[in-house]
């Protein structure tokens, strides 16, 4: 029988790596992208060094996907911020 990933799982998976991106957020924040390692971020993110492996192969490929996911947060906030306050919220042009 093929093992099939059900919902509750790609769920668990997922929290898992946004904790694992979130722990390596948080030590960029404090220290800079040199404190960015495997395993003080594993300790920030509660789960064993094998585990952040697991998700993100080198520490390379960690800090590749922080940055991606940084630029991200970052372009959204800058689009949010242009954008006229009410055409934000469907009631552009007036009535």
């Amino acid at each position: 029988m093929v093992y099939r990933r059900t919902h509750q799982v790609v769920k668990r998976l997922a929290a898992r790596r946004s904790a694992i991106l979130s722990a390596a957020r948080d030590a960029a924040a404090a220290g800079g992208m040199a404190a960015v390692q495997i395993a003080p971020v594993a300790v920030r993110a509660n789960v064993a060094a094998g585990t952040v492996y697991r998700y993100f192969p080198s520490k390379a490929e960690l800090i590749s996907e922080l940055i991606t996911e940084v630029s991200r947060d970052e372009l959204s906030a800058i689009r949010r911020a242009r954008t006229p306050r009410l055409a934000r919220h469907r009631r552009w042009p007036p009535r």
